[in-house]
C-alpha cells in the first residue's frame, strides 16, 4: 500500500496545554513479515477521515482508505481490531482495559501524581481475521503517538493489558532485539519497573510490540468498551457557543458571550457519555472537583482557595441531563442552568450528568481530534 498517511497529533490531556503538531504526508508503513495481525492494524492506519459510528457501519472497513488523523478521543475500527483514543481523568474515565484490550500511555496512569493523561486503547479478538495477534512496528507506534516524531525516541511508559491478553515488547523497530512479556491483567503496567531480559529498562525504550489475545467469541467493539469520552484544550469563543453533539456537555473557563470575548479563546473540556455508562449509579456520571482540577477547570492554588474556573456551559439539551454543585463530591446546593452562569460563575465544584444516546461521538470537533 502506498496511500499517504497524515498524522495530526494533539494531546488530549490539558497538562500539555494546546500543543499541536502536524507532520508532512509520508508513505504508510509497510507490512511486517509477521503479517497476521499487522494486516489488520495497517488497515486501521490507512483509514480515511470517515466517522464509523456503530458496529454495523464499521463492517468492511478494510477498503483503501488514507489520511488517518488518529490522536484524540476518537475510534477507528476494522473487522476485529479497534483503536480508541481518550483522556484518562481520575474518577471519571478508566485507566484499565476490558477483556481483550490494552491501554497505552506516555506516562504511567497509576502514578500517584498522574490525574489526567491521554491514552490509546487497542482491542482485538482471538476468533477473527487477526487470529488473536496484532504486531505494531516502529512506524505504527509513531502514528499512535507513542514514539516522538521529532526525536525518534520511544515515549511509552504505561501498558495496562486487560484480561486474556499479553503484550510482548521489543527493543528493535521490527520485532527484533531483546524482548519481554507484560502479562494480562497486570494491576500496574508502569514500565519504569519492567526490564528486558538483558537487564535494560523498558521505560521509553520500546520500539515495536505484539498484542496476543486469548479471548474467544468476545470483542469489545468499535468503542473499545468505553462509555465516557473527554476532550480538552483551548478553543475559539465561536466554537464554544455552537450546539454540542448528542450526549455531550461543554464547560469553559471564559464566558464567550461576554462583551469583548466573542473573538477570543477559552480553555474548555467536553464531556460525553452514553446510556450504558455508570450502570451501578442509574447511568449518572459523577465528576468531582479533583477531576476538574486535573483538567484545568478548578484551581488548586491555596491563595484562590481552590476556586472553580467554570464560567460557561453549553450542552445538548435534548440528549443530556446535568446538575452542578457547590460541594466537591456531587452533593450540596445544586443547579442546572446553562449558558452564562451568573451567580454560579466560578462556583461549580462538581457536577453529575447522564445521556440518552447509545454511542460516543467519533471526533472531538473544535478540540482538534478526529478520524
Amino acid at each position: 500500500m502506498n496511500a499517504a498517511t497524515t498524522i495530526v497529533d494533539v494531546e488530549s490531556s490539558p497538562l500539555i496545554k494546546e500543543e499541536i503538531e502536524v507532520t508532512e504526508s509520508s508513505p504508510a508503513p509497510s507490512l511486517s513479515k509477521t503479517a497476521r495481525g499487522a494486516i489488520a492494524l495497517l488497515s486501521l492506519i490507512a483509514l480515511s477521515a470517515v466517522a464509523f459510528t456503530s458496529y454495523a457501519h464499521a463492517q468492511g472497513a478494510f477498503s483503501g482508505r488514507s489520511n488517518l488523523q488518529l490522536n484524540g478521543a476518537s475510534t477507528i475500527y476494522a473487522e476485529d481490531v479497534a483503536v480508541c483514543a481518550n483522556t484518562y481523568v481520575e474518577d471519571v474515565t478508566p485507566r484499565t482495559a476490558v477483556d481483550g484490550c490494552v491501554v497505552f500511555s506516555k506516562d504511567n496512569v497509576y502514578s500517584t501524581f498522574k490525574h489526567a493523561e491521554s491514552t490509546k486503547t487497542v482491542c482485538i479478538s482471538s476468533s477473527g481475521p487477526s487470529a488473536g495477534r496484532v504486531d505494531i512496528n516502529y512506524d505504527q507506534l509513531v502514528s499512535l503517538g507513542l514514539i516522538d516524531k521529532a526525536t525518534g525516541k520511544s515515549v511509552l511508559s504505561g501498558i495496562n493489558p486487560g484480561a486474556n491478553v499479553d503484550v510482548k515488547l521489543y527493543q528493535g523497530p521490527q520485532f527484533d532485539g531483546d524482548s519481554v512479556i507484560v502479562d494480562s491483567g497486570i494491576v500496574d503496567g508502569g514500565l519504569p519497573s519492567k526490564l528486558f531480559l538483558d537487564g535494560t529498562g523498558t521505560n521509553d525504550n520500546v520500539y515495536s510490540l505484539s498484542i496476543i489475545s486469548q479471548t474467544s467469541f468476545f470483542f469489545a467493539g468499535p468503542q473499545c468498551g468505553q462509555d465516557t469520552q473527554i476532550c480538552a484544550g483551548v478553543i475559539s469563543a465561536e466554537d464554544a457557543v455552537k450546539e454540542q453533539p448528542k450526549g455531550c456537555i461543554l464547560f469553559a473557563d471564559t464566558d464567550p458571550t461576554a462583551p469583548g470575548k466573542e473573538l477570543g479563546h477559552t480553555r474548555a473540556a467536553r464531556f460525553c457519555t452514553t446510556k450504558h455508562a455508570a450502570p451501578f449509579n442509574s447511568g449518572v456520571v459523577v465528576v468531582p472537583k479533583t477531576s476538574l482540577q486535573a483538567l484545568g477547570l478548578a484551581n488548586a492554588d491555596y491563595y484562590r482557595k481552590g476556586k472553580s474556573d467554570i464560567s460557561y456551559i453549553k450542552r445538548n439539551g435534548a440528549t443530556t441531563t446535568l446538575d452542578y454543585y457547590t460541594n466537591a463530591d456531587g452533593t450540596g446546593i445544586h443547579h442546572s442552568h446553562t449558558g452564562r452562569l451568573g451567580l454560579w460563575n466560578d462556583a461549580i465544584n462538581s457536577f453529575t450528568f447522564s445521556s440518552l444516546v447509545g454511542t460516543l461521538p467519533t471526533d472531538c470537533g473544535p478540540f482538534g481530534f478526529s478520524i
